[in-house]
């Protein structure tokens, strides 16, 4: 007997929710995104308005010293899990995927070749529903 496959609905079309569908459907998973407004990742190009500052290019171990607060204090290990999962070198290459070259600015800073958004949203879209995921926008 074939086991069945999972369902996940996920609430929200922003960037977490748009990356949360993408890899729900890697997974194997039947996925439905639901977004309130007209259209997803409008936060995408908010963000784009400025270059859209996608990461930062600081070794790892020093990255992760941005999370650590003042008093140093150890991540709790969930934390750390989840940024070793997907570092800033991982999504730097998680863009080139989508054929977007990006570029670490003099202040460190990641930003997108064409410094736009909006080739960034329209591919990582293209991605999510190329993996199957339906996505329900105006749904409440």
């Amino acid at each position: 007997m074939e086991a069945a496959r999972r369902r996940v609905a996920i609430v929200g079309g922003g960037p977490a929710g748009l990356r949360a569908a993408e890899v729900a459907a890697e997974s194997g998973a039947d996925v439905i995104l639901f977004d309130a407004m007209r259209s997803t990742g409008r936060k995408f190009l908010v963000a784009g308005k400025s270059g859209l500052n996608l990461s930062n290019a600081t070794p790892f171990p020093e990255f992760l010293d941005a999370y650590c607060g003042a008093a140093g204090e150890a991540l709790p290990e969930y934390f750390y899990q989840a940024l070793n999962s997907f570092d800033n070198v991982a999504l730097r290459e998680w863009a080139q995927g989508l054929g977007i070259e990006t570029y670490a600015a003099s202040s460190r800073k990641v930003f997108p070749v064409g410094m736009k958004a909006a080739p960034l949203l329209r591919r990582f879209l293209e991605r999510i529903r190329s993996l199957g995921v339906e996505i329900k926008v105006r749904h409440q």
